[in-house]
């Protein structure tokens, strides 16, 4: 598997190309944190498609079968009914159950898909660009603070472990 080096991107040794006052260091700073919480919410909506519920593969199948057979029902009941209300409450019934079949179609696939593969690759690409957007911004800091200058850092240094 290949790693990615984000470190030579921005590290001690050049920053102070891009870095050269305090508005700027609080500016790389700021856009950081802009798209370090853009990544936080795409991490947790991808965690939430990841639907790590109980739901099985045949429990969705059947359920997508069970819609199925009710829309091919209602189409069948709509070939028989005049124009009127009731056609009409039968015509929404069925437009209904084709949401109801995509949004089953949907869970199939990220649950149980290629869907599910791609989220899950998607999610750890994201969650490693956030961890790396967190040692940019001490990068960043930590040059700020050798030349004086004071930056807000939106408490998102990483975590020093000492031992």
């Amino acid at each position: 598997m290949q790693t990615i080096n984000f470190n030579e991107t921005l590290n001690d040794s050049n920053v102070s190309i891009f870095v050269s006052s305090q508005e700027e260091a609080q500016y790389f700073i700021d856009e950081m944190n802009k798209e370090y919480k853009k990544l936080q919410m795409e991490f947790i909506k991808g965690e939430y498609q990841a639907d790590q519920g109980e739901t099985t593969r045949q429990e969705l199948l059947n359920e997508l079968t069970k819609i199925q057979s009710e829309i091919v029902s209602l189409d069948e009941l709509l070939a028989t009914l005049s124009n009127g209300s009731l056609k009409d409450d039968t015509q929404l019934d069925r437009d209904k159950a084709y949401v109801k079949e995509r949004e089953v179609r949907k869970r199939y696939e990220t649950k149980c898909g290629f869907g599910f593969i791609n989220n899950k690759f998607e999610t750890a690409i994201e969650h490693a660009h956030k961890m790396e957007l967190r040692e940019s911004i001490k990068v960043v800091v930590d040059y700020a603070n050798l030349k004086g200058w004071t930056v807000n850092h939106y408490d998102l240094l990483p975590n020093v472990v000492t031992v």
